[in-house]
């Protein structure tokens, strides 16, 4: 842990959503894939496809790929990503044992706007057994219920 409910990794996944947050903010458009299996192959498969396509791209329109003007406004939404983290775990370890869905969830930790970062978060934290945080499948993927063990 780096800091109380909040691990390394998390902070990755944070900067992911801050980063998105910022691009949207200054209208630009970013999308996400998921993949069903992680293996260093498609992990790797997957970054050298953006590089070689990001640097190709770049070239075509003649600018500098790699000067990275976002990171800052970046760091700044991922920090508002982790407060919400805790916020989340806060509400679900002190409802321990208790399953929630993503609606009961947005407005327990008071923060309807960001429902996609909630989502994000609660399936981020299922996914991390350090958490301790379990995710029961529902008829659609945004009815599944999230529990604290």
């Amino acid at each position: 842990m780096v800091e109380p409910n909040i691990g390394s990794g998390d902070f990755l996944h944070e900067f992911y959503l801050g980063s998105r947050q910022a691009l949207a903010e200054n209208d630009r458009e970013s999308i996400s894939l998921t993949v069903k299996e992680v293996s260093p192959f498609r992990v790797g498969y997957l970054i050298a496809l953006f590089e070689w396509a990001v640097g190709l791209y770049a070239s075509l329109i003649n600018i500098n790929a790699y000067h990275q003007l976002g990171v800052e406004s970046g760091k700044k939404a991922a920090g508002t990503v982790i407060d919400i983290q805790v916020r989340v775990l806060n509400f679900l370890q002190g409802h321990a044992g208790q399953s929630f869905d993503l609606g009961e969830l947005v407005a327990g930790i008071k923060v309807p706007e960001e429902v996609e970062w909630i989502f994000k978060i609660v399936e981020h934290l299922s996914a991390n057994a350090d958490w301790k945080t379990n995710r029961s499948a529902g008829a659609t993927l945004f009815s599944a219920k999230y529990s604290f063990v």
